[in-house]
């Protein structure tokens, strides 16, 4: 799993290929982006897939998951389009997955949720529950990941 935090850097023509060629033969890739990545470069790494993120109109709401996941408020999501959602406020994609090739991308537009001011700031605070519902849907993000290349391979 190749992870893409808050991308920020334009990338060339040849790294697409070979992040494409990647995927295509079984490598997953995740992007975490948000409305605060001004400078996003996110849909430079997505449009090979056919996937954008909508940058014209921040969501707001409480996070709905199709699996039982904790919810939480989410202040700040862009839609994803072209990739099939998981994660939706007010029925508007802010997390979705393609499978694309033997491998997938999967996207979340609403990774501020994940720094380090929403998740205690250091790894010594033991997180009270609001904090507890953050870590268990990053970790059900990951084992989502993990688990559909499993279904796949069976």
């Amino acid at each position: 799993l190749v992870v893409f935090m808050y991308p920020n850097l334009t990338v060339s023509d040849e790294f697409r290929k070979a992040l494409v060629d990647y995927v295509t033969n079984g490598g997953k890739i995740l992007i975490l982006d948000s409305p605060e990545n001004t400078g996003s470069k996110a849909n430079s790494l997505l449009y090979p897939f056919g996937i954008n993120i909508d940058r014209t109109t921040s969501q707001k709401g409480q996070l709905k998951s199709q699996e039982n996941w904790p919810t939480a408020n989410i202040d700040a999501a862009y839609p994803i389009e072209g990739a099939e959602p998981f994660l939706r406020i007010n029925n508007i994609s802010i997390g979705a997955s393609l499978n694309f090739g033997k491998g997938s991308v999967t996207v979340i537009s609403f990774a501020s949720i994940f720094a380090d001011s929403s998740m205690g700031i250091t790894g010594d605070i033991v997180p009270d529950a609001e904090q507890r519902k953050v870590f268990d849907i990053e970790f059900n993000i990951l084992k989502r990941i993990i688990s559909e290349q499993e279904r796949r391979d069976n």
